[in-house]
């Protein structure tokens, strides 16, 4: 096993740089330099790049298959309504899940990737096997887990799941977490932090909800943390498809040399009885294929390509909302501008959020109406159009839902 090397980066124009060299046996003491004094620490150690996962998206997608090459192919197309920019200008990294049909994804930018790889490699030569958002690398134990240090908070919700965020947005980024995972919510937070760090207001929000703060011995440097932790099977690399690295043909035969074996005499025994079968489907989905092209040269009769249907038809979708104006803002789009909504209103109290029909639905609690009238004014100027539910008189407050849309122009 090779020798690894982790490199933090904050920012490719950072002038420092952290890095931990990791043997077999133990974690070297971190340094703390320039790029190039990380570069000359190297040598032949396998690279790990580790990035802010502020960068990184990192969700799930229910996709019926675990080939990987099929998933990278599906993905897009299945989270493009959660995305605010389009997806061919994000690239997307899969974690194939060995029990189910739901898959760990994480989105970056190509831009912000390719910059960081850029600058690496033309700056000092650095070329990473790996890259990970700092997301996962935080420790796991049974429980939601949390890494606080003085300017960051790193969450760690799940295997592949987990946000960052700052401490004093803290308690809000839980709150729509918390909501988020109603069926599956935690009784207990593993925190790499020292107690003084956690406030009054900090333990009574997780006394509300019942979870159990439990203080773990957090190490010197959060890197030697990262190290101590860092787990191939446990993160997701963000450099797969045209990013994945280019090793040489007798790599790839002597690693999947046993399984060609396997495949080859699987394929023997299976051929014979599926080819009727084969034939079969492929009459049915020749003449779905016929009637797809029909339907799209009815609705778009001046389209010239005829190829890639799925993706062109995609298109001419979105060019169509966009002349009409009723292309509806996604997902993140209406969470984020109600959080730019709500996060002065210290009362609110969040309950419950559902999608759909491109439309967000808030349901809390909250102490004075009128700061009701104060969100919903704050909606409207940003341009969305809000629906207000009635307000119920309760112990804790006032009871009531809002329920936002709007169209991008």
């Amino acid at each position: 096993m090779r020798e690894s090397i982790l490199i933090k980066m904050s920012d490719p124009l950072a002038k420092k740089v952290e890095w931990v060299v990791r043997t077999k046996t133990r974690i070297k003491k971190p340094k703390i330099g320039s790029l190039k004094d990380a570069a000359k620490a190297c040598g032949k150690r396998r690279i790990v790049l580790i990035i802010p996962g502020n960068e990184v998206l990192l969700t799930s997608a229910e996709v019926p298959t675990r080939n990987r090459q099929r998933l990278l192919k599906a993905l897009p197309y299945t989270l493009e309504e959660y995305l605010i920019n389009d997806v061919e200008s994000q690239h997307f990294a899969i974690k194939p899940s060995k029990t189910g049909n739901r898959h760990p994804v994480a989105v970056i930018s190509k831009e912000v990737l390719d910059g960081w790889l850029k600058f690496l490699h033309d700056s000092c030569g650095i070329k990473p096997e790996l890259v990970i958002p700092d997301t996962l690398l935080v420790p796991r134990k049974k429980g939601w887990n949390i890494v606080i240090t003085k300017n960051q908070c790193y969450v760690r919700t799940g295997p592949f799941s987990g946000f960052n965020c700052s401490p004093s947005e803290m308690l809000n980024y839980f709150e729509i977490a918390l909501n988020h995972s109603s069926d599956d919510k935690p009784t207990t937070l593993n925190c790499w932090t020292n107690p003084k760090n956690i406030t009054n207001e900090i333990i009574e929000f997780f006394v509300k909800h019942k979870i159990k703060l439990k203080f773990e011995k957090p190490d010197k440097t959060l890197i030697l943390l990262q190290a101590k932790y860092f787990n191939d099977n446990s993160v997701i690399n963000l450099l797969q498809g045209s990013y994945g690295s280019k090793r040489t043909n007798n790599e790839y035969l002597q690693k999947w040399m046993p399984v060609a074996a396997s495949f080859l005499v699987w394929l023997a025994i299976t051929f014979t009885s599926n080819v009727a079968h084969y034939f079969e489907m492929k009459n049915e989905v020749s003449n779905l294929e016929k009637e797809a092209l029909m339907i799209y040269k009815t609705t778009f009769p001046d389209a010239r390509k005829f190829t890639r249907l799925r993706k062109n038809m995609s298109k001419q979708f979105r060019k169509l909302q966009k002349k009409q104006g009723i292309a509806q803002h996604s997902f993140m789009e209406l969470l984020g501008a109600t959080g730019d909504a709500t996060k002065n209103i210290k009362s609110l109290e969040l309950t419950k959020l559902k999608f759909e029909n491109s439309e967000l639905s808030i349901y809390f609690v909250i102490d004075d109406t009128s700061k009701i009238d104060q969100i919903e004014q704050s909606l409207r100027r940003a341009g969305l159009k809000v629906d207000r539910g009635p307000s119920n008189r309760s112990e804790n407050g006032y009871s009531s839902n809002l329920t936002i849309s709007g169209s991008r122009s």
